[in-house]
């Protein structure tokens, strides 16, 4: 064997150990995105459902403030709910035909 043939020899595990670390690294790094994404999601199903709580008594413009806040947190579903429920107390009410509108 050639002194570059030992030196390769030798590197090579060296490479192969860096390798092995760097996917274990990765891994490792992956496994935590999931968990950190999990959690993300975990809170915001509590959030929607702390904000999706509607007083049907409450006047239509108090309903359409809730909708439009949920709208700008992502929950779309939660707003469109809140702006119906804004049209039963008032079918003309321009505020929650305009959201529902954007929501289309």
């Amino acid at each position: 064997m050639t002194s570059s043939q030992n030196t390769q020899a030798e590197v090579q595990p060296d490479v192969n150990a860096n390798l092995d670390q760097l996917v274990q690294a990765t891994e490792t790094m992956v496994s935590q995105l999931q968990d950190h994404v999990n959690q993300a999601k975990a809170n915001e199903a509590q959030s929607a459902k702390t904000h999706a709580v509607v007083d049907p008594n409450a006047p239509e413009e108090i309903l359409c403030t809730q909708g439009e806040d949920l709208f700008l947190n992502g929950h779309f579903n939660q707003a469109k709910t809140i702006f119906e429920s804004a049209l039963k107390i008032n079918p003309d009410c321009l505020r929650a035909l305009n959201n529902l509108g954007v929501l289309a």
